[in-house]
């Protein structure tokens, strides 16, 4: 942070379109703030009112610096990547529905101002409800 200060500090005794506050413009500076923690998932199961659901459960922790927490899904075969994106609930979520035999790919994502970190992707392939 104090890196980040000083820099501001001299750019503001500076207009814009001076040489010198132009120079300071283009200086990268590094973040006191660390790249978030990714949450692992633990499991995924089928499930759900009509059974055809993915229900996404958490390893404890993660997240840690993230200012936003997401689950990402993609369906095998369907989706070319991973479009569709909820807000991540650490009691967990459900995801769908799904139909039968549908592969379904999900992964979480977390990120702040330094950066964004995806955890494994996970995988379930979805049966006949029981």
């Amino acid at each position: 942070m104090l890196c980040q200060n000083w820099h501001q500090a001299v750019k503001d005794t500076y207009d814009p379109g001076n040489p010198v506050y132009d120079a300071l413009e283009g200086i990268p500076i590094p973040s006191d703030t660390p790249l978030p923690e990714a949450i692992d998932i633990a499991e995924l199961e089928q499930g759900g009112d009509d059974g055809l659901e993915v229900l996404v459960h958490y390893e404890p922790g993660g997240g840690e610096h993230a200012t936003t927490k997401q689950v990402e899904y993609m369906v095998q075969g369907v989706d070319a990547d991973f479009g569709h994106t909820t807000t991540l609930d650490p009691s967990g979520n459900m995801l769908g529905p799904f139909t039968v035999a549908q592969v379904v790919k999900v992964r979480t994502k977390v990120s702040n101002s330094t950066g964004e970190r995806t955890s494994a992707v996970r995988t379930i392939t979805m049966e006949e409800p029981i």
